[in-house]
């Protein structure tokens, strides 16, 4: 194996451990922040962020566990795939399967639901119904497959041999 493709699997795992942080972290935050009833702006950037982790996944699985030093971005993986898994799991249960609004299960601060007042509509606008809409209740299922992308691709490092990295690649 030449040292650029070695240079290059590394590489691409570790962009891909980053871009999995950077969307973890994201979600982390987004279901803490105030909603806004008229717009779908928030969940349709993290769903655009969410396709572009799971396609990081895909280039993880490129990677080779050649040193142990580096098996823990693995472990790494499976602690954000952890906190991935914990910020939507209130969601699938709230939006996926009851049928509420994304907005209705993001948590405060304190831990208890979120139940905004009706707001006063802004010029040419009109805020949504209450029930959640088709994009809303597969949000939540979205984020379950990254986190199970990448939990799966971080079990499959760390179960991969040392030698698979001086295996010849066809």
């Amino acid at each position: 194996m030449s040292p650029a493709e070695i240079i290059l699997r590394i590489g691409a795992s570790l962009g891909a451990l980053l871009i999995l942080a950077a969307h973890a972290l994201t979600i982390g935050a987004l279901m803490r922040v105030d909603c806004d009833s008229v717009s779908d702006a928030n969940w349709a950037g993290t769903s655009l962020l969410g396709i572009t982790t799971l396609l990081a996944m895909g280039l993880a699985g490129l990677a080779l566990p050649w040193r142990r030093r580096a098996r823990a971005a693995a472990v790494l993986a499976l602690l954000l795939a952890a906190l991935l898994v914990g910020s939507v799991a209130r969601p699938v249960l709230d939006t996926t399967v009851s049928g509420a609004r994304l907005c209705s299960s993001a948590p405060l601060g304190d831990g208890s639901a979120r139940n905004p007042a009706p707001e006063a509509p802004h010029p040419g606008r009109t805020p949504r119904a209450s029930v959640a809409s088709r994009f809303e209740r597969a949000w939540p299922l979205l984020q379950l497959a990254v986190a199970l992308a990448a939990a799966l691709q971080a079990i499959r490092y760390l179960r991969a041999p040392r030698s698979a990295a001086r295996v010849e690649m066809p």
